[in-house]
C-alpha cells in the first residue's frame, strides 16, 4: 500500500494524545507541542488539497522537474532537381516553455497518483492553493479540525441520529429506550463540551485564518453553524417562539468566545433570556446574576447594565416603569408579569425614584386587601420583598405610608401606640 494511500484512510491529526492513562486536549499541552500539533495539521490540510487537485508547482518545481531532453523534429529532403524524396532528417530542438509546464505537470500528476505528494510538498515542488468555494470542503476542514482539538465529530453525528431516531419513536408513541435516550444526550453533551472550546486563535494557528474571515466573517460560531454543531438565528428565534429550545447543538451564548455582536440584536438577547429560564426551570422572579453569569451570560447582562429586571423587562417578564406608574394611580396593580420588587433581589437602583418607592406601598396595600392603610406593619413590608423600601424610611412603616399619601399625620401617635413602627 503506498504512503498516499494509507493516508487516504487515516484520520488527519487527532488532537488528544494519552499521558500516563489520561486522555489531553490540544490546549492542555504544552507550547512547543501545540506548535508541533498545529505544524502537523497544515501539513496534513496541505496534502488535503493536493490530493484533490488544488494545487501550484513552484519555479522550483519547474526547474527541478524539468526532463534534460531535446524535441526531435522530423522532416524529410527533397532535392530541387528530380523531386525524389530523400531518407528523413532529425533536427533537435529545447522544450519550450509551454512544453515544459506540460511535461512537468504530467510527472507531477503521476507522482501523486504513485503516493509521492509528501516528497513533492517537502522539496517544495510544489505548494498547495485552499479553495473554499465548495461548502463541501468547507465542512470536512472544520470537522477535521474540531477532530484534531479533540472533539469527535463522527461519534457526535451517530448519536444525534439516534437521537432523532429515538425522538421520532417517541413522538409516534413507539416504546422508547429512555435509559438510553438520556446516555445519549449526556455523550453528545460531552462532545458539545469539546466543540465549544473552539476559538478564533485554533483556526488562525492551525492555517485557516482565512477561511474564519472570507466565509464566517472571523466567527467561530458561523463555522460552526454551517458544520451543523451550533444552531443558527433562525433556528433560535423558532426556539424562543415555541419555548422548546435544543441540546444537540451549541447556543452562541454557549460558546467560549460568544460574539457580542449577538447580543446587539434584540430577538437574541430575548431567545437567550427564554434560554435562561428554560434551562434552570425557574419562575422568572427567581432569576438573579448568578445565574446569567454561571451559563455564560455575563456579556449578555452587561448589555442591561447589570439588571436582571431590565433584562426580565425585554423578555416580556416584567412591568416597565410607565406601567408601574399608571398601575399605581388608578390602583389597579396586575399579576400577568413582575414588578421589580417581586424579583427575588430587587434592583435597588429603583428606590431612589420616589414615585416607584410610592407604586410600591400602594401595590402593598392592594395586595393585603387592608381597609385601613394604617393597619400595615413592618412584618407586612418584609414578608412582601420590601425590605429595602423599608430601609428608606428607617424601617418606619408609618413615613412609607406618608409619602404614599395613604396616612396622615394624625396616624402616627395611633400606628406608634400600637408598636407598628418597630414590629417584627
Amino acid at each position: 500500500m503506498t504512503r498516499r494511500t494509507a493516508m487516504s484512510h487515516e484520520p488527519w491529526a487527532v488532537g488528544k494524545t494519552r499521558n500516563a492513562g489520561r486522555e489531553t486536549t490540544i490546549s492542555q499541552q504544552p507550547l512547543t507541542d501545540q506548535i508541533e500539533k498545529s505544524a502537523e495539521f497544515k501539513r496534513r490540510l496541505a496534502l488535503f488539497f493536493i490530493e484533490i487537485g488544488r494545487y501550484k508547482i513552484t519555479d522550483k518545481g519547474y526547474e527541478e522537474l524539468a526532463p534534460v531532453v531535446f524535441r526531435q523534429n522530423l522532416e524529410f529532403g527533397e532535392p530541387v532537381s528530380d523531386r525524389v524524396r530523400e531518407p528523413r532528417l532529425e533536427s533537435k530542438r529545447p522544450l519550450t516553455p509551454k512544453e515544459i509546464k506540460e511535461t512537468v505537470a504530467a510527472k507531477v500528476e503521476g507522482m501523486i497518483r504513485e503516493g509521492k505528494t509528501e516528497e513533492l510538498l517537502d522539496e517544495g515542488h510544489i505548494i498547495y492553493k485552499a479553495d473554499w468555494k465548495e461548502k463541501r470542503t468547507r465542512i470536512k476542514v472544520i470537522k477535521k479540525l474540531l477532530e484534531f482539538l479533540g472533539a469527535s465529530p463522527v461519534r457526535l453525528d451517530g448519536l444525534r441520529e439516534e437521537l432523532s431516531e429515538l425522538i421520532l419513536k417517541s413522538a409516534r408513541e413507539e416504546k422508547t429506550d429512555t435509559k438510553r435516550m438520556q446516555e445519549v444526550l449526556e455523550e453528545i453533551q460531552r462532545n458539545l463540551e469539546r466543540v465549544r472550546k473552539i476559538t478564533k486563535d485554533d483556526f488562525i494557528n492551525n492555517g485557516l485564518g482565512g477561511l474564519l474571515i472570507s466565509h464566517y466573517k472571523n466567527s467561530p460560531h458561523s463555522a460552526l453553524v454551517e458544520a451543523g454543531y451550533a444552531y443558527s438565528e433562525n433556528e433560535i428565534k423558532e426556539h424562543a417562539r415555541t419555548g422548546e429550545f435544543g441540546t444537540d447543538k451549541i447556543y452562541p451564548w454557549e460558546h467560549n468566545q460568544t460574539v457580542h455582536k449577538f447580543y446587539k440584536k434584540s430577538e437574541i438577547r430575548v431567545a437567550a433570556i427564554e434560554w435562561l429560564i428554560w434551562r434552570l426551570k425557574k419562575d422568572p422572579k427567581e432569576i438573579n446574576t448568578d445565574d446569567f453569569r454561571n451559563n455564560g451570560l455575563s456579556g449578555l447582562l452587561n448589555h442591561y447594565n447589570g439588571s436582571p429586571y431590565a433584562a426580565l423587562l425585554e423578555a416580556g417578564y416584567a412591568y416597565s416603569e410607565d406601567e408601574i406608574l399608571e398601575h399605581a394611580k388608578k390602583m389597579e396593580f396586575r399579576t400577568d408579569r413582575i414588578y421589580p420588587w417581586e424579583l427575588t433581589k430587587m434592583p435597588v437602583e429603583l428606590w431612589p425614584n420616589k414615585e416607584i418607592r410610592i407604586a410600591a406601598t400602594k401595590w402593598l396595600l392592594w395586595k393585603l386587601k387592608k381597609e385601613e392603610p394604617r393597619e400595615i406593619t413592618r412584618r407586612d413590608f418584609i414578608k412582601n420583598g420590601l425590605q429595602g423600601l423599608l430601609d428608606r424610611y428607617d424601617g418606619s412603616p408609618y413615613e412609607a405610608l406618608l409619602e404614599a399619601s395613604l396616612v396622615a399625620p394624625t396616624d402616627e401617635s395611633y400606628m406608634r401606640e400600637r408598636g407598628y413602627r418597630n414590629l417584627i
